[in-house]
Protein backbone atom coordinates (compact mmCIF):
# COMPACT_ATOMS: atom_id res chain seq x y z
CA UNK A 1 0.00 0.00 0.00
CA UNK A 2 1.12 3.09 -1.03
CA UNK A 3 1.50 6.07 1.40
CA UNK A 4 -0.07 9.74 0.53
CA UNK A 5 2.30 11.99 0.19
CA UNK A 6 2.21 14.44 2.90
CA UNK A 7 2.62 18.33 2.27
CA UNK A 8 6.00 19.89 3.32
CA UNK A 9 3.74 22.86 5.75
CA UNK A 10 0.17 23.09 6.45
CA UNK A 11 -1.34 26.77 6.55
CA UNK A 12 -3.00 27.33 9.67
CA UNK A 13 -5.96 29.32 10.00
CA UNK A 14 -7.10 29.88 13.87
CA UNK A 15 -10.67 29.89 14.29
CA UNK A 16 -12.31 31.67 16.93
CA UNK A 17 -13.09 29.81 19.94
CA UNK A 18 -16.26 29.60 22.06
CA UNK A 19 -19.79 31.09 21.02
CA UNK A 20 -19.83 33.99 18.21
CA UNK A 21 -20.75 36.91 19.75
CA UNK A 22 -24.05 38.67 19.57
CA UNK A 23 -22.93 42.04 19.79
CA UNK A 24 -23.27 44.40 17.07
CA UNK A 25 -23.73 48.46 16.82
CA UNK A 26 -26.98 48.13 16.22
CA UNK A 27 -27.64 45.88 19.16
CA UNK A 28 -25.83 48.06 21.52
CA UNK A 29 -27.74 51.09 20.23
CA UNK A 30 -31.02 49.42 21.23
CA UNK A 31 -30.09 48.66 24.64
CA UNK A 32 -28.69 51.78 25.25
CA UNK A 33 -31.73 53.73 23.99
CA UNK A 34 -33.77 51.28 26.57
CA UNK A 35 -31.63 51.92 29.36
CA UNK A 36 -31.52 55.52 28.55
CA UNK A 37 -35.67 55.00 28.88
CA UNK A 38 -35.46 53.71 32.42
CA UNK A 39 -35.09 50.06 31.53
CA UNK A 40 -33.27 48.68 34.70
CA UNK A 41 -30.24 46.35 33.91
CA UNK A 42 -32.19 42.99 35.07
CA UNK A 43 -34.90 44.24 32.25
CA UNK A 44 -31.81 44.59 29.57
CA UNK A 45 -30.55 40.67 30.32
CA UNK A 46 -33.78 39.53 30.26
CA UNK A 47 -34.57 40.19 26.84
CA UNK A 48 -35.04 36.56 25.20
CA UNK A 49 -32.31 35.74 23.48
CA UNK A 50 -30.56 38.76 24.22
CA UNK A 51 -27.26 39.13 26.62
CA UNK A 52 -26.73 38.33 30.26
CA UNK A 53 -25.74 41.53 32.29
CA UNK A 54 -22.25 39.97 32.35
CA UNK A 55 -21.90 40.12 28.58
CA UNK A 56 -22.90 43.56 28.71
CA UNK A 57 -20.40 44.47 31.07
CA UNK A 58 -17.83 42.76 28.66
CA UNK A 59 -18.98 44.93 25.81
CA UNK A 60 -18.59 48.02 27.57
CA UNK A 61 -15.38 47.26 28.58
CA UNK A 62 -14.13 46.12 24.94
CA UNK A 63 -16.11 48.45 22.89
CA UNK A 64 -15.07 51.90 22.96
CA UNK A 65 -18.07 53.24 21.14
CA UNK A 66 -20.48 50.91 22.84
CA UNK A 67 -18.85 52.38 26.20
CA UNK A 68 -19.79 56.25 24.96
CA UNK A 69 -23.23 55.19 24.04
CA UNK A 70 -24.24 53.82 27.35
CA UNK A 71 -22.24 57.15 29.24
CA UNK A 72 -24.70 58.96 27.28
CA UNK A 73 -27.58 57.24 28.17
CA UNK A 74 -26.35 57.30 31.90
CA UNK A 75 -26.30 60.98 31.38
CA UNK A 76 -29.53 61.13 29.76
CA UNK A 77 -31.12 58.86 32.37
CA UNK A 78 -29.85 61.48 35.06
CA UNK A 79 -31.63 64.57 33.12
CA UNK A 80 -34.79 62.35 33.61
CA UNK A 81 -34.34 61.89 37.04
CA UNK A 82 -33.39 65.32 38.29
CA UNK A 83 -36.22 66.29 36.24
CA UNK A 84 -39.34 64.30 37.76
CA UNK A 85 -37.46 65.66 41.11
CA UNK A 86 -38.58 69.23 40.58
CA UNK A 87 -41.60 68.14 39.24
CA UNK A 88 -42.50 66.05 42.50
CA UNK A 89 -41.56 68.97 44.62
CA UNK A 90 -43.83 71.08 42.11
CA UNK A 91 -46.87 69.37 42.30
CA UNK A 92 -46.92 69.06 45.99
CA UNK A 93 -49.40 71.25 47.29
CA UNK A 94 -49.77 71.57 51.07
CA UNK A 95 -52.65 73.71 50.84
CA UNK A 96 -55.04 70.75 49.10
CA UNK A 97 -56.61 68.45 50.94
CA UNK A 98 -56.70 67.68 54.35
CA UNK A 99 -54.70 70.14 56.36
CA UNK A 100 -54.19 67.63 59.11
CA UNK A 101 -51.56 65.23 56.06
CA UNK A 102 -50.02 68.69 54.81
CA UNK A 103 -46.82 68.15 56.59
CA UNK A 104 -46.71 64.55 55.50
CA UNK A 105 -47.47 65.05 51.66
CA UNK A 106 -44.14 67.67 52.16
CA UNK A 107 -41.98 65.33 53.70
CA UNK A 108 -42.92 62.57 51.18
CA UNK A 109 -42.51 64.79 48.16
CA UNK A 110 -38.97 65.85 49.84
CA UNK A 111 -38.22 62.61 50.44
CA UNK A 112 -39.05 61.37 46.62
CA UNK A 113 -37.18 64.44 45.49
CA UNK A 114 -33.94 63.76 47.59
CA UNK A 115 -33.94 59.86 46.11
CA UNK A 116 -34.32 60.95 42.44
CA UNK A 117 -31.56 63.81 43.48
CA UNK A 118 -28.83 60.96 44.41
CA UNK A 119 -29.89 58.78 41.11
CA UNK A 120 -29.31 61.67 39.26
CA UNK A 121 -25.94 62.42 41.34
CA UNK A 122 -24.96 58.49 40.70
CA UNK A 123 -25.74 58.33 36.99
CA UNK A 124 -24.05 61.52 36.01
CA UNK A 125 -21.13 62.92 38.94
CA UNK A 126 -20.33 65.46 36.96
CA UNK A 127 -23.35 67.11 37.01
CA UNK A 128 -25.32 66.02 39.94
CA UNK A 129 -22.98 64.34 42.13
CA UNK A 130 -21.68 65.74 45.22
CA UNK A 131 -18.83 68.49 45.11
CA UNK A 132 -15.75 67.30 47.07
CA UNK A 133 -12.68 69.91 47.41
CA UNK A 134 -9.52 68.59 48.72
CA UNK A 135 -7.10 71.27 49.66
CA UNK A 136 -4.32 69.85 51.58
CA UNK A 137 -1.14 71.59 52.88
CA UNK A 138 1.39 69.56 54.39
CA UNK A 139 4.61 70.83 56.66
CA UNK A 140 6.55 68.04 58.00
CA UNK A 141 8.51 68.83 61.12
CA UNK A 142 11.12 65.50 61.79
CA UNK A 143 12.95 65.09 64.76
CA UNK A 144 15.93 62.83 64.45
CA UNK A 145 17.53 61.79 67.61
CA UNK A 146 20.98 59.23 67.12
CA UNK A 147 21.53 57.32 69.92
CA UNK A 148 25.01 55.46 70.65
CA UNK A 149 24.94 52.16 70.42
CA UNK A 150 28.67 51.40 70.45
CA UNK A 151 30.03 49.53 73.16
CA UNK A 152 32.16 51.18 75.79
CA UNK A 153 34.31 49.71 78.58
CA UNK A 154 32.86 50.26 81.81
CA UNK A 155 33.81 53.90 83.20
CA UNK A 156 36.73 52.88 85.73
CA UNK A 157 35.84 55.03 89.18
CA UNK A 158 38.84 55.01 92.12
CA UNK A 159 37.59 55.21 95.17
Amino acid sequence: MDTPALPATVDIVPRPTGRPSLYSPELGDTLADAYANGATWKQLASIPGGPKQRTIYDWMEKDDAFRKSFALARRVRAEDAATRGLQVLEECDPDGGDPRTASARVSLANYQAGQLRWLAGCWDRDTYGDRTALDVKMESTQLVAFVDLAARPPSSSSE
